[in-house]
């Protein structure tokens, strides 16, 4: 029989033995922001490579930083002299880009970027009080232009079915109170000819005017119709702001490549430096 080992760090219990040795080992997960993912060596190295743009690219930066202080460190240690010191200037001016860059590509792509992922967080959450606002006129500052009019108009459009919702409630509570009265009306014998013919006169009176509730329900109902359409087409607007979303990622895509080709750049140009300095020591004194 076999034995049933494992949990999860949720709470889930996970039942597994190897068939084939018998040897029973636990598997480790739990659930982040909705998602299973592993714990342990494995799973770190997981979240490093899927860890949020900024840092990847935050990480890129600084280790080319880090790449050119060490172009600069060498050349001024093995070189020395007016061509050491040009190496270790290189190196600094390198950093100092470098360093600019990081700043830059935070404050334009990476802070805005994080504002509109908790804004969407937000209102996926069902909070439409949050204040997207931007004077930006780049494609980071249309994404967030994008999610301040979806915002609003989801709250005009639940705004809109609210009011419809209390109009046909009023609508409704007339027409209950109506039928309760020919109710009472026709529930009391008649006591003459004019009584009668006055009843009757009444109950006419009550059902055109049932007949005017039934027309004001009809609009109401085709009300309820415009209003959904409306929301149809805001579902529609929040499908272009996804694919706007999607633009953005592509973008952001090709800046992390142009960064990848600084690094490889500089890789090369350390290993030139690398055979010259090598050349440079094996010359007789």
């Amino acid at each position: 029989m076999n034995k049933k080992l494992g949990y999860f760090q949720s709470g889930f219990r996970l039942g597994h033995q190897t068939p084939a040795v018998g040897i029973p080992f636990r598997l480790r997960s739990a659930f982040r922001q909705g998602q299973l993912v592993r714990s342990g060596l494995a799973g770190l190295a997981s979240r490093l490579l899927g860890s949020s743009l900024r840092l990847r690219v935050a990480g890129a930066l600084v280790a080319i930083a880090m790449l050119f202080a060490a172009i600069g460190v060498a050349g001024l240690t093995l070189l020395g002299g007016p061509l050491g010191a040009l190496f270790a200037g290189a190196g600094a001016l390198g950093v100092v880009v470098i360093a600019l860059l990081e700043f830059t590509v935070r404050h334009s792509v990476g802070i805005p970027m994080q504002r509109a992922i908790q804004a969407a967080r937000a209102i996926a959450g069902g909070d439409l009080s949050c204040q997207i606002g931007t004077t930006r006129s780049d494609d980071v500052g249309q994404l967030l232009r994008a999610m301040r009019q979806m915002n609003l108009n989801l709250v005009a459009m639940i705004g809109d079915v609210r009011g419809n919702v209390d109009t046909m409630s009023a609508a409704t509570r007339d027409i209950a109170a109506d039928n309760t009265d020919l109710s009472a009306r026709t529930e009391r014998p008649a006591t003459g000819v004019e009584e009668t013919a006055s009843s009757m006169e009444q109950l006419a009176r009550a059902v055109r005017q049932n007949a005017g509730n039934a027309k004001v329900t009809s609009g109401l109902v085709l009300q309820a119709t415009v209003v959904a359409t409306r929301g149809g087409e805001a579902v529609a607007r929040v499908g272009e702001t996804m694919g706007a979303i999607s633009k953005a990622g592509k973008r952001i895509e090709d800046i992390i490549g142009l960064i990848d080709g600084i690094a490889f750049d500089a890789r090369q140009r350390q290993g030139t430096h690398r055979r010259a300095d090598a050349r440079y020591a094996k010359r007789p004194g």
